[in-house]
């Protein structure tokens, strides 16, 4: 099922079981590498990789691999344009809650 999935379909599944405190290891180890598929990165928006950054601090999870694909998808000059001031709360957020280096 993970395989016909968006970024729009991971960042709204990994917010929703944050938002209910659910615990899935399983699930977002297994989301988390459809994301580092190649190109899969692309396919979110500011909001995407905001929610889902916030999901995963939210539940704790500090994947490294993850957190590093995604600050090198937010420094990018475009992407920035993307976001709003929420996008970047929850991302700046995400990275101090996990103690995280935001470092591309």
């Amino acid at each position: 099922l993970l395989s016909t999935f968006n970024g729009q379909d991971v960042s709204n599944t990994a917010w929703a079981y944050a938002r209910l405190d659910i615990l899935h290891e399983q699930l977002m180890e297994a989301l988390a590498e459809q994301i580092m598929q190649p190109g899969f990165l692309a396919t979110f928006d500011a909001q995407g990789i905001a929610n889902t950054a916030w999901a995963y601090a939210q539940l704790g999870i500090r994947n490294e691999a993850l957190m590093s694909a995604f600050t090198d998808r937010i420094v990018d000059a475009e992407f920035l344009s993307m976001c709003n001031a929420q996008d970047v709360a929850h991302i700046a957020w995400a990275y101090i809650h996990l103690e995280v280096p935001a470092t591309a």
